[in-house]
């Protein structure tokens, strides 16, 4: 529900506490289904990635398992760190 609140904030423009919702759900949750959800909220709020991001979405990115859920996070990384 946070990072819902927090992509719908940000697409109005850049806001640091919501930002920092995304950031938490990526860096801090076990829940990979969240860290999808707030990678891909990340992405649709066309804003910069954040530095502070980039060494967790380079080892999401790096993953070469070509099944499961892992494979989902990899590719929702990548664009993030294109940026």
């Amino acid at each position: 529900m946070r990072v819902a609140a927090a992509e719908a904030i940000l697409r109005r423009g850049s806001d640091p506490t919501a930002l920092q919702v995304i950031e938490d759900a990526i860096v801090q949750t076990e829940e990979r289904e969240l860290r999808l959800f707030a990678l891909n909220a990340l992405d649709r709020s066309g804003l910069p990635t954040p530095k502070i991001l980039r060494p967790q979405l380079g080892q999401l990115a790096a993953s070469d398992d070509f099944t499961g859920f892992d494979y989902y996070l990899a590719r929702a990384a990548r664009p993030l760190l294109a940026r």
